[in-house]
């Protein structure tokens, strides 16, 4: 049997069908994409992405893995950037699914040989064995940490886009318009496709959404070079408290998207801007995840990793 597996973010619920035979690293079948806010609920996305062709339903599948951008407790979460509550006891799922932060499904997505494959290297560095952090901007911000033990790798879960974001006395303004706008200086507010807006608008004083800023933009442009610098001092953050020696992966559809934005060279620059541990942070290896279905491949290995009761 299939699983049915879903990335469910701010903007977007993308589902699909993933089949795993013999062992080997699953594929999917079949992906939807539904705008998260097109449903009132959880059995409103499924209903969507079944009528838009999906296929499985949720009491027909081996089980379902959903990788949800919220805090996930007792297997219920709820998404702040959508307003939205997902929970794996929902009658909708048929008493077989888990749920899953987001990033835990991205870091999981590092380890099936397609994602790592099409993985774009931003700094070589020297891989060595221990943790493998994964982060990156979309909606917000999300974050997650796997930990190599003798089975495998354990996740561990972060809401660091919750954390206040490190402003530098030149940015004091940015901080003032991010307050005064999203009510908060957090990393979802500024490290963010909402953020890339807020930067543009500091940098430009123009007001633009985030995908038309992404359009207008150069590598060259004032806008690339302090979103760049902002996106590396909040990975610089994480580096610094996971010590990813077996690489740093940079995740979410803002970079995915606009690879210029982490390939200008303030992204590094400032990834590596902590004095005395220069050396240390350029040693770490830095990926940028460009799959466009890491999300679902990622729950797909995550679900394969479970003993289904069916």
């Amino acid at each position: 049997m299939a699983m049915l597996v879903a990335d469910i973010g701010g903007t977007h619920a993308r589902f699909a069908v993933a089949e795993a035979v013999d062992g080997a690293a699953p594929r999917l079948a079949r992906t939807v994409t539904v705008p998260t806010a097109a449903a009132a609920d959880l059995a409103g996305l499924v209903a969507l992405a079944l009528e838009r062709g999906l296929g499985l339903h949720p009491q027909d599948a081996q089980g379902t893995v959903l990788a949800v951008a919220g805090a996930v407790q007792d297997g219920r979460a709820w998404l702040p950037n959508a307003g939205l509550t997902v929970d794996a006891q929902d009658a909708c799922l048929a008493g077989r699914a888990v749920v899953l932060n987001d990033f835990v499904a991205q870091a999981y997505a590092t380890l099936h040989p397609e994602v790592w494959a099409s993985c774009q290297v931003l700094q070589e560095g020297v891989a060595r064995s221990g943790p493998r952090a994964v982060a990156g901007a979309g909606t917000g911000f999300g974050a997650c940490v796997l930990v190599p033990e003798e089975a495998g790798w354990v996740p561990l879960a972060t809401e660091m886009g919750h954390t206040p974001f490190p402003f530098l006395p030149t940015e004091q303004d940015l901080q003032e318009r991010i307050l005064a706008e999203a009510g908060e200086a957090i990393l979802d507010a500024v490290v963010s496709g909402p953020g890339l807006s807020r930067v543009h608008a500091w940098c430009t004083g123009k007001t633009m959404a985030p995908a038309a800023v992404a359009e207008a933009i150069s590598p060259t442009h004032p806008t690339c070079a302090a979103f760049a610098r902002l996106y590396g001092r909040a990975l610089r953050i994480l580096a610094l408290t996971s010590l990813p020696t077996s690489g740093l992966f940079v995740a979410g559809g803002v970079a995915a998207k606009n690879p210029f934005l982490v390939e200008h060279p303030a992204f590094l620059e400032e990834f590596c801007a902590c004095r005395g541990y220069e050396v240390m942070l350029a040693a770490f290896p830095v990926r940028l995840v460009t799959h466009p279905d890491a999300g679902l491949l990622g729950a797909a290995v995550a679900g394969c990793k479970r003993r289904w009761v069916v």
